[in-house]
């Protein structure tokens, strides 16, 4: 489970018990829910997740490669980010320093604000950026089905997540394509007249609606914007990877 390590006078629970249940008990079962969909299709083919895939308009961070880990140094927040030992992908460190100029290469995982580990919610955790209090996490980067995962680090929990491609920010609005599961009803809403040249072609063909969050109030837009793309093929983590057999 997501968790924070504990230090002197600081809030070790990532939220209070009822808040955590109220907030994202529903979000949790759904990401349980779909986690067989997107491990529906495994490779041998494995390469490691990046370590991060900014998404465009999120702050401009420093960043400082230390001995086994690379750190992501914001106004507020550090990230520092490790190669999970257990799972496939990777560990998120975040810290909450109390003096500007702290090494993040000295950061003792004893004071870790909040540890967000691989495999926790059925994802590589791929960093993709902070926007004031908001931590971005892209669970697959890399393959043609991807998920965002965002946290709210005041409130700690999760605030919002979808299958998404081509995420950006302009002017405190998160703007990008939601991914449709490919239904015989999302195929006949959507005419898409490449699909077959496309799978031809060995691409993977996904039925996208245009989507916008006010990243100040998480505020969701439909903009009833549809259409289709290709992408490269499914390459997905071995499901042993997360701890089946």
């Amino acid at each position: 489970m997501l968790s924070a390590l504990p230090k002197k006078n600081v809030e070790v629970s990532l939220i209070p018990m009822h808040k955590f249940l109220l907030n994202t008990f529903t979000i949790l079962a759904l990401l349980l829910l779909t986690a067989p969909l997107a491990l529906a299709q495994y490779t041998d083919e494995l390469e490691e997740p990046p370590v991060a895939a900014i998404i465009p308009g999120t702050e401009t961070p420093e960043i400082k490669e230390c001995p086994g880990t690379t750190a992501y140094i914001y106004r507020e927040y550090t990230v520092v980010i490790e190669r999970s030992q257990a799972f496939y992908g990777n560990n998120h460190l975040i810290f909450k320093p109390s003096k500007k100029g702290t090494d993040p290469c000295k950061l003792s995982p004893q004071n870790t604000y909040i540890k967000i580990l691989a495999g926790e919610l059925g994802g590589s955790n791929t960093f993709a950026g902070i926007y004031d209090d908001l931590v971005f996490l892209d669970q697959w980067t890399g393959y043609d089905r991807k998920r965002l995962v965002i946290f709210n680090l005041t409130k700690k929990n999760i605030v919002h997540f979808d299958w998404f491609l081509d995420p950006r920010i302009t002017d405190g609005v998160l703007t990008y394509n939601r991914s449709l599961k490919a239904s015989r009803s999302t195929k006949k809403k959507i005419p898409c007249p490449e699909a077959e040249g496309w799978k031809e072609e060995g691409l993977s063909v996904k039925y996208i609606e245009g989507m916008t969050v006010n990243l100040e109030t998480m505020d969701k837009r439909h903009d009833s914007n549809f259409s289709c793309t290709a992408v490269a093929p499914i390459k997905n983590a071995k499901r042993s990877m997360y701890g089946g057999s």
